[in-house]
């Protein structure tokens, strides 16, 4: 068989209630994967750890608003020396009778190496109604 490739992702978020209503959660992801040596900012030949970050305000649970940073990479220059690399996000989302539309828009500033990207999501709770 070959070699299996595995990826393991350990997460913590804390949340906590502004005033009356507002909520601000924070995350704190890492992404590990034993395929071998990445461009991540934690890197060996057994793991390379890929770390995010990111926090989420909500309004009485109807308005949500996105920001994070993730996909940190040393990416090889032209020099010979590695470069680093961030990505960051903005989100904004709506909930509302069962109905979540989400927005996400990715590495804003261009500030990494990867291109812009425009993500749209709609989903329905049955059980919510």
């Amino acid at each position: 068989m070959k070699d299996a490739l595995a990826t393991c992702l350990f997460g913590v978020i804390i949340s906590a209630v502004i005033f009356f209503g507002p909520n601000l959660m924070a995350e704190v992801d890492f992404v590990m994967n034993f395929d071998g040596q990445r461009h991540s900012l934690i890197s060996s030949e057994i793991v390379s750890i890929d770390p995010g970050f990111g926090f989420e305000f909500d309004y009485i649970k109807m308005i949500f608003f996105r920001f994070g940073l993730g996909n940190f990479q040393f990416i090889p220059g032209f020099s010979g020396s590695n470069e680093f690399s961030l990505q960051p996000n903005l989100g904004l989302g709506i909930h509302l009778k069962g109905f979540y539309i989400d927005y996400a828009l990715t590495d804003i500033g261009d500030q990494s190496i990867a291109l812009y990207s425009n993500i749209f999501s709609v989903r329905y709770n049955f059980s919510e109604n």
